[in-house]
């Protein structure tokens, strides 16, 4: 469920998915057979139950995939287990091998006026410019007072 679609330097495209809802883990990676058949057909090219992936998905959902400019795969998720982080990101240098789950981003989203609204974020999307370089994170912002809306947060990158 919830997949995040990402198109590589290469022209294949990669989906990266959740395929158990056990301790919300089961993160499996399918790719398109090759450059520009986004159609399909798709393989099963690795999940995180493989003793090569090595880093833990345990409390992820919401991914977000995207290769940098160098070739590295990134992942951002809204990472339940967190504590008071609400989002988590992780990486690999060739999209097999990937990192733990580490802090992002947490509940703070900051203001144009000034000050901070406080909610809990999810479904991290990011924007990227043309050098694959993450500009802005927009993710669903929920208050117990307020309600569940989208906020655009640009980065300090």
């Amino acid at each position: 469920w919830n997949p995040a679609p990402a198109l590589l330097a290469n022209g294949s495209l990669r989906v990266m998915a959740h395929d158990s809802w056990g301790g919300m883990r089961g993160t499996a990676i399918f790719q398109s057979s090759g450059a520009g058949n986004h159609a399909g057909p798709f393989e099963l090219i690795t999940d995180d139950q493989q003793a090569s992936w090595r880093g833990s998905t345990h409390g992820t959902e919401d991914n977000f995939y995207w290769q940098d400019a160098q070739g590295n795969h990134h992942v951002l998720y809204h990472w339940l287990a967190g504590g008071q982080e609400s989002g988590g990101h992780s990486w690999s240098p060739d999209g097999f091998r990937w990192s733990n789950v580490s802090a992002a981003y947490n509940g703070s989203v900051p203001l144009e006026g000034g000050g901070h609204l406080r909610c809990n974020r999810q479904r991290p999307k990011l924007l990227l410019n043309e050098a694959r370089v993450p500009t802005h994170l927009y993710s669903g912002c929920g208050t117990s007072r307020d309600g569940t809306y989208t906020v655009v947060a640009p980065l300090n990158v």
